[in-house]
């Protein structure tokens, strides 16, 4: 299944790297997202349906939610693909 995201969730996953780099040493941002990537390709599976977010906003857009160590993402499965429209802290998420 191919694994995708709107140009807003690789814009932050580009500065939640960016800044676990800038704290911690050389690379663990790169770890970060190859752990982030693996957690998301096994929700990444056809013929599955997920539930609704309970975020209104984005149950209205259709969109499924996980979480992520403190971090929801918002995702729609199609056909073959797991496309993911949004990454946001959960605690800042009414």
């Amino acid at each position: 299944m191919i694994l995708s995201f709107e140009d807003d969730a690789s814009e932050t996953i580009d500065d939640i790297v960016d800044f676990i780099e800038s704290i911690n040493t050389e690379g663990s941002g790169r770890a970060w997202l190859v752990t982030f990537l693996q957690h998301l390709h096994s929700y990444a599976k056809p013929n599955v349906t997920y539930a609704l977010c309970q975020n209104k906003i984005f149950a209205e857009e259709g969109l499924s939610c996980i979480n992520y160590k403190g971090w929801v993402v918002a995702f729609k499965i199609e056909d073959d693909e797991m496309r993911v429209h949004h990454i946001v802290r959960g605690n800042i998420l009414a």
